[in-house]
């Protein structure tokens, strides 16, 4: 098994510090390309670790009738992802009577 990612990015950062310790270490380029790389190694990294999306579920009469995340809601009631995400965190039903809730996993 790989290292978990808590400690690559620790092991990313040190090799970071080591490189930036002297003061004038953005003059060399050798030292400015590889602090590049790994920082857009670690960016992505941490940039995995972001929350997924949310599964909506819409209900009409107490029975679900589709279930999916924001976008892919939207294009089958026909409002924005945005909409559909305020009825489900608001908890409100729409003018049609349906309900949307986010759903458990």
């Amino acid at each position: 098994m790989g290292k978990s990612i808590n400690a690559e990015n620790e092991a990313l950062m040190q090799q970071i510090m080591k490189l930036t310790y002297d003061e004038k270490w953005e003059e060399d380029e050798k030292v400015v390309t590889e602090v590049t790389r790994l920082g857009k190694k670690l960016w992505a990294q941490t940039k995995d670790n972001r929350r997924s999306a949310k599964i909506i579920g819409v209900y009409w009469k107490e029975k679900i009738i589709a279930k999916g995340t924001s976008k892919e809601i939207a294009g089958v009631v026909d409002y924005t992802p945005g909409t559909v995400n305020t009825f489900a965190r608001t908890k409100r039903n729409d003018p049609k009577g349906r309900q949307y809730r986010y759903l458990e996993l």
